[in-house]
């Protein structure tokens, strides 16, 4: 009985290891941050903006053709530390603008980093042996009209995390 428990563990281990250690991809982001520009107190409506997050994955093992699965989270504001609730933070000062950051445009899912819940899953991407493919994500960003804020700089910081 003693010998056949290592060689179960080794026969487990070769059946496993072929597949991690063929399917390597590695993968590449870089974004455009959502700018809103000037907000206007007296503007009726919510002022929007977007930016974008660029995905290319590349197969460097040659066991292509992949499909990536690929999921896109956003943390909280770095200044309320929320995601409903997001807020900038005014430079030299205590006023805050209220914001969000949407999966959609018509800015009714926020997007937050609960897995399977409000991140972003794409469609996996399909990439060819030995190749490279891309994939573009729009950041949809809404400030709500109405708010009686000093004028200034306001800022936030979020964190994205890719999930391959």
């Amino acid at each position: 009985m003693a010998v056949k428990w290592p060689v179960n563990a080794s026969l487990l281990l070769l059946v496993l290891s072929p597949i991690a250690a063929n399917a390597v991809v590695s993968c590449n982001v870089a974004t455009a941050g959502v700018a809103f520009g000037n907000y206007d107190v007296l503007n009726p409506a919510n002022t929007v903006s977007m930016g974008t997050i660029n995905i290319t994955c590349s197969d460097i093992g040659g066991a292509g053709p992949l499909n990536v699965a690929i999921s896109v989270a956003v943390s909280a504001s770095s200044t309320s530390g929320s995601i409903a609730n997001r807020q900038m933070a005014l430079a030299g000062g205590n006023d805050r603008l209220n914001y969000n950051l949407y999966l959609d445009a018509a800015s009714t899912l926020i997007w937050g980093d609960t897995p399977g819940s409000n991140d972003l899953t794409l469609p996996k991407l399909k990439v060819p042996n030995n190749g490279t493919n891309s994939t573009m994500v729009m950041i949809y960003g809404s400030i709500p009209a109405g708010q009686d804020v000093s004028a200034g700089s306001y800022s936030d910081q979020n964190v994205m995390t890719v999930f391959y």
